[in-house]
């Protein structure tokens, strides 16, 4: 009879709805409040760290909030800088989860999300701790100007977000501590070819000095590297610094050991060839989370889990630590077993009979991501899955993994 009436009232629906969301944000403050570690990652940038990816255009499993991490955020278009009555913002500590747009111009949609979520979720996946995302992020902005630590407005901003959610975060009982920064950011500076040749400098510039204003001496970094689809969005005119960008970045990464960088040359855009579509925003959170692990990452080849280790939607499978440049392979079987690889003298796989997927090329880390579909028929089923360099004789540890 209740869900009969349920049906037939819309005003009870509603009641309903409010009272099932009020309980959902209880329990996750609740479970929240545990007194552990929750390990914290900082996403800042411009359009493409904001994000322009359509919450209508993600997979299904991907549409819900993800209870088990915590996010905070304050964002919006670039009016909203000298106004931040325009930006939306988190208004506290709530799950991760795509971003209402509030007509602004933050996003293109009703619903928008960056790389948070993919970040997000396999940080989660891979890691023990608890999770927590502070994101800080405007369209249009630039380093030299918007982002600078000694007269910008974003850059002390920024800083008083992020120890307001270490505030919050601590006065729900637990310990934060901050891992790592995910950058997205230069397209607009390459537009001046003054602010891009002083890029380098502006950058390596603000690593330091949010460093050292987080106490943080090693604090790692994670550069998207700008693309070179942009080129397309108005013709190579429109951003005359371009290369100087780019490679200013590059040297940066490499002249830093707690900084790397991800190429987006072939993340997928909207039709405008500036901003990043939802494969392109998930490929993006991907590619910086696993090179973010490979940075973090040392000795043995290693295979994380799969995330979000679901059926009905495609896992993404991080393998770390493998020879640059080969091809990567990862072996699934539903059986363990010892045998030899040919011409690897003693090197041996661990998997049964395996079923053989990729190849895809390990990165200049080292780090390879296939990205595999996982058909319902695998729900129920613990699989088995080892990562193979083959020219190189590496095999991973075996990750055991039973699809829900």
């Amino acid at each position: 009879m209740m869900g009969r009436f349920a049906t037939e009232s819309p005003v009870l629906r509603t009641v309903i709805r409010i009272f099932l969301a009020g309980l959902v944000s209880w329990l996750f403050v609740t479970v929240k409040a545990s007194g552990q570690t929750v390990r914290v990652y900082l996403v800042a940038g411009q359009s493409n760290a904001t994000g322009t990816g359509a919450q209508a255009q993600l997979a299904p499993l991907s549409h819900k909030i993800q209870n088990d991490v915590t996010f905070w955020y304050e964002e919006g278009h670039f009016d909203s800088v000298p106004d931040p009555s325009k930006r939306i913002s988190s208004g506290g500590l709530v799950p991760l989860s795509f971003q209402a747009n509030n007509g602004s111009g933050t996003f293109f949609f009703a619903f928008g999300f960056g790389p948070e979520l993919a970040i997000g979720r396999a940080l989660t996946d891979w890691g023990s701790d608890s999770v927590a995302i502070v994101k800080f992020a405007f369209n249009g902005t630039y380093l030299a100007t918007d982002w600078d630590p000694t007269t910008g407005p974003l850059y002390p901003q920024w800083i008083v977000q992020v120890q307001s959610a270490l505030a919050a975060l601590t006065n729900q009982g637990l310990t934060p501590v901050i891992e790592g920064v995910f950058w997205m950011q230069g397209e607009w500076d390459a537009r001046d070819l003054s602010f891009a040749a002083a890029y380098q400098a502006h950058l390596q510039s603000f690593i330091q000095r949010t460093r050292t204003d987080l106490g943080i001496v090693d604090l790692p970094f994670v550069l998207g590297r700008i693309s070179t689809g942009i080129l397309n969005f108005a013709g190579p005119q429109f951003f005359p610094g371009f290369s100087v960008v780019r490679q200013a970045q590059e040297v940066a990464a490499f002249a830093d050991p707690r900084v790397t960088i991800i190429d987006t040359d072939n993340v997928t855009f909207h039709n405008d060839n500036l901003h990043f579509d939802a494969a392109g925003t998930t490929l993006l959170g991907d590619r910086m989370v696993v090179s973010f692990a490979g940075l973090l990452h040392s000795g043995a080849a290693e295979l994380k889990p799969p995330t979000p280790g679901v059926v009905g939607e495609a896992n993404r499978n991080a393998i770390l630590g493998v020879t640059p440049g080969n091809a990567v392979f990862l072996l699934a079987g539903l059986q363990t077993a010892s045998g030899r690889i040919p011409g690897c003298g003693g090197v041996a796989i661990g998997i049964a009979n395996p079923f053989v997927l990729g190849p895809v090329t390990a990165n200049a880390d080292g780090n390879a991501l296939l990205t595999i579909p996982v058909p319902a028929i695998l729900s129920g089923l613990t699989i088995h899955l080892q990562g193979l360099d083959l020219f190189g004789c590496t095999v991973t540890n075996v990750v055991t993994h039973s699809f829900p």
